[in-house]
């Protein structure tokens, strides 16, 4: 029997909520903004190369059969070509914070060795069922090479976040260098806090007594170099980012607050308002303690705060209900709550010494939250005078998590999902038994994104009402852009639409196949429209399009829009290297370019179309 789960978008939140998960969703990348300093991928006289690795400017591989790197000669990317020596990237660190994409051909392998010491595994994992210390993003084993014995055993990744040969993937790793005292005896291990993995946490505070298994450093000491394997296969790398973690900390001082009493839903216009009373504060916390009131109020806080040394900062206010933060009079952060809520990011570079810190803030009805981050030049992230909330939501956590599997039937799960870096609040989640799932656009008519292995995590949706209301995949995702789906292009000429929805579009719900799996309906004009999804043969994510009545000769499908689409071999595209889609023999298909620049990849639909999707 098919289970469908509603997830109202109207929850009441009774005194507590919690944000996206962060032990499942990654808060790295371009969506954060972090600030990292970047590794040079051009100039040889910054970056020595040995001779098995070489600069490119794109590398690319044939994904479902052993064979070498087609290699672009250029910049932006340093590659491993043949086995040889490995690379020190010259980055000498103690705790640091790295980012970077690697690309590995099939059955490939490499490492990437913090200090010279703990590596992180790099390795064709794609498609394993039973992950060991041994796959991609394990933590790999400590061994004695003197008395030929494991000192301790790896730590293999919680799940396989693996993608396809030939495609980037990505890490963020916090690494916790080891400690010793004046003496030089050790008194803390090595840890790595964290390690993500496509944007899913893999690894959590794991501790390493004793360098990695075939180590290039030998002993243990307060630094060491950035180390990447090179002898084992061939691997890519392009953007590595990293910082430093330092003892510089951001403080603040002389918190003064207004008080409003007025209730609204939207970030007010002070200067008309009166203040109802001011004073002065310890901390952004208690706010319904400091306005004396349950809601309907708004604030204004004051502060000196001070930054340590010149370089760019990165402030993340998470609020209910929303509020604005400025740095010098200057509005760096806009939180408007989504609604309830909100996060919200902003970058400014900021000179040495006291600053002026003023947040806006208001409270309409239940919770009254206010928290705000900081990170910096060699400085991790922070809070500012307020609780932390994001640890408070992924510590652990002390609640019981709910879990939907779909091992045996389709499940299906309406509620909210994060794209694009925002909210689709007209998502419809689906899981299969297959274990490959998506979420599909309810609106437009379109899949978001899929994932593999286990279903979905809904916590975020119902234990405590939670605010954000999200549906967290269990395993990291592949996201598609959204857009214009279908399209009569008359002519072969004729560039795809804007991303404008046409007016005589019109999604008409879904009913379900004899299976369970939800039959997407829509039309254009008086073209009635099919679209479903299942798994093929292999394994992989299956989409079928139909044109159930209406002119079909020239209508199109947007299957797929990106930077970058390219035909690796006939019928296989990749899509900017992020996943591949593969099309039958007899489908007829462009590869366009938009008036956005971007590439689209349509599938005429004379006849039904069908597709896979991989990753």
């Amino acid at each position: 029997m098919i289970r469908i789960y509603l997830g109202l978008s109207f929850c009441f939140v009774i005194l507590s909520c919690q944000p996206d998960d962060a032990a499942t969703t990654n808060q790295s990348g371009d969506t954060k903004q972090k600030v990292m300093e970047s590794l040079p991928m051009i100039d040889a006289s910054l970056l020595q190369l040995p001779a098995n690795w070489s600069f490119a400017s794109s590398v690319k591989t044939k994904p479902f059969e052993i064979s070498n790197f087609d290699i672009e000669k250029g910049d932006g990317l340093f590659v491993c070509h043949s086995n040889g020596d490995h690379l020190d990237t010259g980055i000498e660190h103690g705790d640091i914070e790295i980012d970077v994409e690697f690309m590995v051909p099939k059955g490939s392998n490499s490492g990437i060795y913090f200090q010279g010491r703990y590596e992180v595994q790099i390795l064709d994992s794609w498609g394993e069922t039973k992950i060991t210390d041994q796959d991609c993003g394990s933590i790999y084993e400590s061994y004695d090479e003197d008395k030929k014995a494991v000192i301790d055993s790896g730590s293999p990744p919680a799940v396989n976040a693996s993608k396809a040969p030939g495609l980037w993937q990505s890490y963020n790793i916090l690494f916790r260098a080891p400690k010793f005292d004046d003496d030089g005896n050790k008194i803390a291990n090595a840890k790595f806090e964290h390690v993500y993995h496509n944007g899913h946490l893999i690894q959590k505070n794991i501790i390493v007594r004793t360098p990695t298994r075939a180590h290039m450093l030998d002993g243990e000491a307060k630094t060491g170099p950035i180390m990447i394997q090179g002898d084992h296969g061939q691997v890519a790398f392009r953007n590595l980012k990293y910082k430093k973690m330092g003892t510089d900390t951001v403080g603040i001082s002389n918190i003064n607050y207004q008080m409003f009493d007025q209730k609204m839903d939207y970030i007010p216009d002070f200067d008309t308002m009166t203040v109802a009373k001011s004073g002065a504060a310890e901390n952004f916390d208690n706010l319904e303690e400091l306005a004396g009131q349950q809601d309907g109020f708004a604030l204004i806080f004051n502060a000196d705060i001070d930054i340590p040394k010149v370089g760019d900062y990165l402030f993340t206010t998470m609020l209910d209900d929303g509020g604005d933060l400025y740095i010098n009079d200057k509005l760096i952060v806009h939180n408007l709550g989504e609604p309830g809520m909100g996060t919200e990011r902003g970058l400014i570079t900021l000179s040495k010494g006291i600053h002026k810190l003023k947040l806006t803030y208001f409270e309409e009805v239940w919770s009254a939250l206010v928290a705000i981050y900081v990170e910096g030049p060699e400085m991790p992230m922070k809070t500012l005078a307020s609780t932390d909330i994001m640890k408070n939501w992924s510590a652990g956590v002390d609640y019981d998590k709910i879990l939907i599997d779909a091992t045996e039937e389709v499940e299906i799960v309406r509620g909210y999902i994060t794209h694009g870096g925002g909210k689709e609040t007209h998502a419809l989640s689906v899981g299969d038994p297959a274990q490959v799932h998506y979420s599909y656009d309810l609106v437009d008519c379109t899949p978001l994104r899929a994932w593999r292995g286990q279903f979905a995590d809904v916590t975020n949706m119902w234990k405590n009402r939670g605010q954000s209301q999200l549906l967290l995949p269990r395993n990291a995702v592949i996201e598609f852009e959204d857009g214009v789906p279908y399209a009569n292009l008359g002519s072969s000429s004729a560039r795809w639409p804007s991303d404008n929805r046409p007016d005589n579009f019109k999604n008409k719900g879904y009913r379900l196949d004899s299976d369970g799996r939800p039959i997407f309906m829509s039309s254009l004009g008086d073209i009635d429209i099919e679209d479903s999804f299942g798994a093929s043969a292999d394994g992989h994510l299956k989409r079928n399009i139909s044109i159930l009545s209406g002119p079909r000769k020239s209508m199109w499908l947007n299957a797929a829009t990106a930077d970058t689409i390219e035909e690796i071999s006939d019928g296989l595209i990749s899509i900017d290297s992020d996943f591949y889609i593969k099309l039958s023999a007899d489908e007829k298909y462009n590869i366009k370019t938009s008036s956005s620049s971007k590439d689209h990849l349509l599938i005429s639909l004379e006849n039904d179309a069908s597709y896979e999707i991989i990753w």
